[in-house]
């Protein structure tokens, strides 16, 4: 998507949370006491890489700023039914253009799906689109990549029946016009307190495509890619900052440092520290 562009690959690495397609994961409301959160990551030398600020009311993301070596401006739409279920949410850039629609359809059995679609800066549809299907129970079980109206590509979600916790999802696309093959496998492990422990891609040959590991609190530690041979091609280390609230009854990410790596020997190419801030709602 041209949003994920805009924010460029080492933008990405530095905070550790690159993009989901789930739109679940994408529009997830927040503390609906946030009016702001800010996250800015400087080098290690003291100097600005990027901050970014994200604005909120009642829980919904309404905008992103990003400033300092990455600039970009989006804001976000949204809309209800009277129960209170999404209908459509909107992503547009600084001046307004429509970068993403997301439309959600229920069914009278409970689950739903939502129609994805990415415009180019003409505001013109682009041909590939995303279906993403729910079940009753919220499971995020199926997405279509659609070119046109041709399902091209796909990928299945499979839950753990106990405690509904997805386990592993199964990528395929068209590879050749006419059959669908697994392309990838994802596979996806938890902490005791049900966070995510680790998430990993490898290929129908059980080849190590990237991974991410996360502590118990929900924070990333590691985030790594590997090139086609299996040798680590880039990725960063994190460790988090957390301190307790004035109430003294949690705990809150106060941020993160940093290193960013690259090659077989893993050499670190920037470093830094990222400090994360809220603004809340008095």
């Amino acid at each position: 998507m041209r949003i994920v562009a805009l924010f460029g690959l080492m933008a990405g690495l530095v905070f550790a949370d690159g993009f989901d397609d789930n739109p679940q994961k994408t529009f997830k409301k927040e503390n609906t006491a946030w009016i702001t959160r800010t996250e800015t990551a400087y080098h290690g030398d003291g100097s600005l890489y990027v901050k970014r600020k994200w604005s909120y009311k009642a829980g919904d993301i309404t905008a992103v700023e990003m400033s300092g070596e990455y600039e970009a401006i989006s804001n976000f739409q949204h809309t209800y039914n009277d129960s209170g279920k999404p209908t459509e949410k909107k992503i547009l850039d600084g001046e307004d253009n429509l970068i993403a629609k997301y439309s959600y359809f229920y069914d009278k059995s409970g689950g739903y799906h939502v129609d994805v679609h990415t415009y180019d800066q003409d505001g013109k549809a682009d041909l590939m689109s995303y279906v993403h299907y729910y079940n009753d129970l919220g499971h995020w079980t199926v997405r279509h990549t659609l070119m046109s109206d041709d399902v091209v590509g796909k990928m299945e979600n499979e839950f753990d029946k106990d405690s509904g916790l997805m386990t592993k999802s199964v990528i395929s696309w068209v590879l050749d016009g006419e059959k669908m093959s697994v392309t990838s496998e994802i596979l996806y492990s938890y902490h005791e307190n049900g966070q995510p422990k680790e998430k990993k891609e490898v290929s129908p040959t059980g080849m190590l495509r990237s991974r991410e590991v996360y502590d118990d609190r929900g924070s990333n530690l590691n985030l790594e890619y590997y090139d086609a041979d299996g040798n680590f091609a880039q990725g960063i280390e994190l460790k988090p900052i957390y301190t307790e609230s004035e109430d003294g009854k949690s705990v809150i990410k106060k941020g993160e440092t940093w290193e960013i790596m690259k090659g077989k020997e893993r050499e670190v190419v920037d470093s830094g520290k990222t400090e994360i801030d809220h603004v809340v709602e008095k």
